[in-house]
């Protein structure tokens, strides 16, 4: 099923013990399924890398929460 938003998490670092919600991605994503747009979610630290490509098949937009250096690098 098409979806119109991915929203995707970066992981942060090789070995980041970050395990906090992902608030970058679930907060704007939230806010525009208020607008009855379909939103799909995808972090890095937790999901698998074959369930991204089937995600990203399916988006039409994509949105990705970075800071800086290795995250910056992953997005």
């Amino acid at each position: 099923m098409p979806v119109d938003i991915l929203m995707i998490f970066p992981r942060s670092s090789k070995d980041s013990p970050q395990k906090n919600s992902a608030i970058s991605i679930f907060y704007p994503g939230e806010a525009v399924v208020r607008e009855k747009f379909l939103v799909e979610y995808w972090d890095e630290r937790f999901d698998l890398w074959e369930d991204f490509k089937e995600k990203a098949k399916r988006a039409k937009v994509f949105g990705i929460s970075s800071l800086s250096g290795y995250q910056l690098e992953r997005a």
